[in-house]
């Protein structure tokens, strides 16, 4: 492939790349529910990621389409390529799936290679995701609840009993808790089904409040006091706030949720509680990713977890088929 086919192969890609990342403002892009929980990397410096990365792709795709093969071109997408490759490795760590994204980021990587000139690509390329690394954090950020310093007596004898989010019965063989984010709809899509997948168990669920979310724990909270009242108004709660709009407000919330919300925004629940519920799911072993399932068997030491796109026939199959006594 010749310099001038492969730099208009890069200034495609990077003009792909700047259409796939200003679509993550439109209503249909499906990136707050696959990119939940890399809260900790949405700004830098003040400024949302998804703009600083269009200020730099849009005058460099430009660069490419005029100067194809110069220094500059190289220099440019190498730096590029190193912060694609940063939030890749975030991504991964974070077990980030968003499909868009990972097209976004193959995208300039390739870009860089199709221009890429020695050795200003690779150094470039290091100095773009090491800077990144040292703008953001020197370790990865987890957008998860972290409980605060209140004793394990105090909350277990303070925090109010909450029978409303328990279903199945008690003595169940298999006991699954499911971890669920009240702003991530597709929670909301796959939790009645999940339920019906584990029918027979017993069941926990329970709610996540990350602390980039303003209203985590109002919505946390409104759910205990509904767990409190019973089963009923917890599955009523669920079906009317769970997959609230990640840019929804507070006022917008209690409008939604009507006298029922109303209600249970009077009720008056101790620290403990939300501190307890944050414990309980940080021993669940959560690291960001909703809905989460932990499945245990009474009888043997097996646990299983699925987390993200939950396999229902998965579950199944394990529910049907119980692990041998060790």
């Amino acid at each position: 492939m010749t310099g001038s086919a492969r730099g208009k192969m890069a200034a495609l890609a990077l003009g792909v790349a700047c259409i796939g990342i200003g679509s993550a403002w439109l209503p249909w892009w499906p990136a707050a529910a696959a990119d939940q929980g890399r809260s900790a990397y949405d700004h830098l410096a003040g400024m949302p990621v998804a703009l600083l990365a269009l200020l730099g792709l849009v005058p460099t795709t430009v660069l490419v389409a005029l100067r194809q093969g110069s220094q500059a071109c190289a220099l440019a997408t190498g730096l590029l390529a190193g912060a694609a490759g940063f939030f890749l490795v975030i991504r991964t760590v974070l077990h980030l799936p968003g499909p868009g994204a990972l097209i976004i980021h193959g995208l300039i990587i390739l870009a860089a290679l199709a221009v890429a000139r020695w050795p200003v690509t690779p150094v470039t390329l290091m100095i773009g995701a090491l800077g990144l690394h040292g703008a953001f954090h020197h370790q990865v950020l987890r957008d998860v609840p972290l409980p605060s310093a209140v004793g394990t007596v105090a909350v277990a004898a303070t925090a109010p009993v909450l029978p409303g989010r328990c279903r199945g019965p008690l003595e169940a063989p298999w006991q699954a808790d499911l971890v669920l984010d009240m702003r991530c709809s597709h929670c909301a899509a796959l939790r009645l089904p999940v339920l019906e997948a584990l029918r027979g168990a017993r069941i926990t669920e329970r709610l996540v409040a990350r602390p980039s979310d303003p209203l985590g724990r109002d919505l946390a909270r409104w759910g205990l006091a509904a767990a409190q009242e019973g089963q009923g108004s917890w599955d009523r709660y669920l079906l009317r706030m769970l997959g609230l709009p990640q840019d929804a407000t507070r006022d917008e919330a209690l409008a939604q949720g009507g006298a029922l919300v109303a209600r249970l925004n009077a009720v008056v629940l101790p620290d403990e509680a939300l501190s307890r519920e944050a414990a309980e799911i940080q021993a669940l072993g959560f690291t960001g990713q909703t809905p989460l399932l932990v499945l245990r068997h009474r009888g043997t030491d097996a646990v299983y977890r699925w987390s993200g796109n939950l396999d229902l026939d998965d579950i199944r199959t394990r529910l049907a088929r119980p692990p041998a006594p060790e």
